[in-house]
């Protein structure tokens, strides 16, 4: 058992006492200016600058956050890069991923390899160098006297949105809640809410749902329900019956 398995396992007191004493044993993490919280977990050689981490939240081996928060039990995997960006709720990436100026909703499950925020640049300008539409020295020199171009629109993921690995998200793209993204997909364009999308383009497959069952989850909102909530209701989300989790909700 992981150490932050076993720590989930304990109470107040000893929980805090158990993980402040693996953080501080874990020497080669390197924390700046990062506001870690009860149970959160820190890897070995992960570095944390000017962020926060919730309860139960852990960031894996050899990843860097920077200007970045963790929601409550939100998972970074090993070797990715988190930068001016939010982990919702239960939500975990797996390895290698470059995550750029992006929202992630709750309870989202992100495979190995997704890049997102990467930046565009602009295709009706002479040039598409940053050297002439932006200030920022990108090269060691700019020769623009003003920022012309914005290249780092912010992308949403949404809530309960599952990527597969290897995918690429364009700068800018709203990803809608439940939706499906295959493996190697590259998104240029916005996902409707519960779409399945793969491809290069990414092009749309079909819908979980009818849309009236999507209208009813869109309206149940239920990522943002309480734990004891979820917990009553998880037998229905073990089925794909959106009408027994509306009667259920309407029935508290």
């Amino acid at each position: 058992m992981s150490i932050i398995r076993f720590a989930r396992l304990l109470g107040g007191k000893l929980k805090r006492l158990l993980v402040t004493t693996y953080q501080q044993a874990n020497t080669q993490a390197k924390l700046i200016a990062a506001e870690p919280s009860l149970a959160t977990a820190f890897e070995p050689t992960s570095i944390v600058e000017k962020s926060s981490a919730a309860a139960f939240a852990v960031i894996r081996t050899g990843s860097i956050v920077k200007n970045s928060a963790l929601e409550r039990h939100a998972y970074l995997g090993e070797e990715s890069l988190l930068e001016r960006s939010t982990i919702g709720k239960y939500s975990y990436t797996g390895a290698n991923n470059i995550i750029r100026d992006t929202t992630i909703g709750n309870f989202c499950s992100i495979a190995n390899g997704l890049s997102t925020g990467s930046g565009n640049h602009p295709t009706h300008l002479l040039s598409t160098s940053p050297a002439f539409y932006m200030r920022y020295p990108v090269v060691g020199i700019s020769f623009a006297e003003k920022d012309v171009y914005h290249g780092h629109p912010h992308t949403y993921i949404g809530h309960d949105v599952w990527i597969g690995a290897n995918v690429f998200l364009k700068s800018g793209v709203t990803i809608g809640n439940g939706a499906i993204i295959a493996a190697g997909a590259v998104v240029t364009k916005d996902v409707a809410p519960y779409a399945i999308v793969g491809g290069v383009p990414a092009q749309t497959i079909r819908k979980r749902f009818s849309e009236a069952q999507i209208a009813i989850l869109e309206q149940l909102q239920w990522w943002h329900w309480s734990e004891a909530d979820l917990q009553a209701a998880a037998p229905i989300f073990q089925t794909g019956d959106v009408e027994a989790l509306q009667r259920w909700k309407q029935a508290r």
